[in-house]
């Protein structure tokens, strides 16, 4: 394997590995949008009330039940690290077992993306944000599959995940979803400026966005180089931001420890476009 070859393949193993730490330490410690899947009225609700002929009042109101779910849940944050964990050792697994667990994980964040979905308010950005994240296992699997290259098909998917989950993000960040505070709040944190300031920050960031977002598909070089720079900047700029912003020395390592998984579940929206953006420069270097 080539220098720039494995360069490429030791980030897509890091992406897939990191996101699958960050995800087990949430499932694990913090709370989860499952509850808004599991306890839905009309989704869920049904099946479990025609199982166990529970009310949904009773369901709520069950203490043992409720944390019987918050162990499962956990459950399955330890199963997506340990698959994880294992890909370092892919070599050595069959392909039909590592086809499965790869696949798995990608149903696990796909369930999970859509429970934030209903958590939040059934909003569309709120879903296509999680396209690298719940994308990147599968697109690891076909990586693998293509001994260790990035084909023209894969390379096409993942810009689609790219440019769907900068789009979520720009519709939140231009206020067609409503600006999460959290949004604001670090940019006060991180850059020093007021409140009206960060919402016209945010504002120029949306746009930046969504025009990166097209950019990568534009059939030019320079355009393709300044998007991809753009995104793999921007991505990795606000997965530290929720680190930066929530740093506090008196606190140390307690006040960002909170936040460290939510960095490593975003290395996916800088990692996969560095490894895009690293194999088109190869290419046109040969």
């Amino acid at each position: 394997m080539k220098k720039h070859d494995k360069l490429i393949y030791r980030l897509f193993l890091s992406c897939f590995l990191l996101l699958c730490i960050g995800t087990a330490w949430i499932y694990t410690t913090k709370t989860t949008a499952f509850p808004a899947l599991i306890y839905h009225p009309y989704l869920s609700f049904p099946i479990i009330q025609w199982v166990s002929g529970i009310s949904y009042r009773e369901l709520l109101q069950d203490v043992e039940l409720n944390n019987v779910i918050s162990s499962w849940i956990g459950y399955i944050g330890l199963l997506v690290g340990g698959i994880g964990l294992s890909t370092l050792w892919h070599r050595f697994l069959s392909s039909k077992l590592l086809h499965a667990a790869l696949v798995l994980v990608g149903v696990i964040l796909l369930i999970h993306a859509f429970s934030s979905y209903l958590d939040k308010g059934y909003r569309f950005g709120q879903f296509i944000e999680y396209s690298l994240q719940v994308g990147t296992p599968f697109f690891l699997w076909q990586y693998l599959k293509n001994n260790q290259q990035l084909s023209a098909r894969l390379i096409f998917w993942i810009k689609i995940a790219t440019a769907l989950s900068f789009i979520g993000h720009g519709l939140f960040a231009l206020g067609i979803h409503p600006v999460p505070g959290q949004f604001i709040d670090m940019m006060i944190k991180v850059f020093g400026i007021t409140e009206n300031t960060a919402r016209l920050w945010l504002q120029i960031v949306g746009v930046l966005d969504i025009l990166a977002a097209i950019g990568i598909f534009i059939p030019n070089h320079l355009v393709q180089r300044f998007s991809f720079f753009y995104i793999i900047i921007w991505g990795f700029l606000t997965a530290c931001a929720r680190i930066i912003a929530n740093f506090y020395l008196g606190y140390g390592w307690y006040s960002i420890e909170p936040w460290i998984p939510e960095f490593l579940v975003r290395t996916p929206h800088f990692i996969l476009p560095l490894c895009v953006y690293l194999n088109k420069e190869k290419s046109i270097k040969l």
